[in-house]
Parts: structure tokens; C-alpha cells; sequence
């Protein structure tokens, strides 16, 4: 299982450094292998990596937590660039409401993957 989350406020966040988030701090996004290599392989993931220079990759933990960077992947064409089919579709706009999330409450967005 894959999953993306954002803290809902500055002691979630650091509490997740430590691991000891509960989960009613956190908003997530749970993917099972299927979707999550559905949306990895049309290259969504590595547009992002791109955009801000960080590497989300498989089988590896990665966060965003510069404002300005999350706000530039809100900005961006990013999600109506990928024209896919409706669970996709779905998943990718779940995605861009946690990168919103994240931006309206000051924290981070994480990648377990």
C-alpha cells in the first residue's frame, strides 16, 4: 500500500517526524499496487519530481514542504494534463485537494511509497 498525506496542522507535522502522528491528524490518500502503478507509469509522479526537484520514487519516503513549491504544483497544468481514464482521473484530483490541503494549512505533503 501506497499512501500520500498531509498534516492538518504544525504539531501533526512534527509528530510525523517522529512516527507518532495519529491518523485523525492526518489527511490521506491510500492507493493500492494497481493504481498506484497505473498513475506511476504515465509519468505523473516523475512530472512533479521535475517541476520542484525532489525524487518521488518507489519504495521511498519523500515530502514537500516549501510553500512556494507546493503552490507551483497547484498552479501548474499538472492535473488536467493527464487525460486518463476515470479512476485515474479520480485519484489525481484526491491528489491536488491534499497538495491544496497543504498549502491552506501551512504543513507539508508526504509520499510513502
Amino acid at each position: 500500500m501506497k499512501i500520500i498525506c498531509v498534516p492538518k496542522d504544525s504539531i501533526a507535522e512534527k509528530r510525523l517526524e517522529y512516527d507518532l502522528a495519529e491518523s485523525d491528524e492526518l489527511i490521506e490518500l491510500n492507493f493500492e499496487d494497481e493504481s498506484f502503478y497505473k498513475l506511476w507509469n504515465t509519468g505523473f509522479f516523475n512530472s512533479i519530481n521535475k517541476m520542484i526537484g525532489i525524487i518521488i520514487d518507489d519504495f521511498e519516503d519523500e515530502h514537500i514542504s516549501n510553500i512556494t513549491e507546493i503552490k507551483k504544483v497547484i498552479d501548474s497544468d499538472i492535473f488536467s494534463n493527464y487525460s486518463l481514464d476515470k479512476k485515474l482521473d479520480i485519484i489525481t484530483e484526491k491528489i491536488k485537494s491534499l497538495f491544496e490541503e497543504a498549502y491552506k494549512r501551512k504543513t507539508s505533503i508526504r509520499f510513502f511509497f
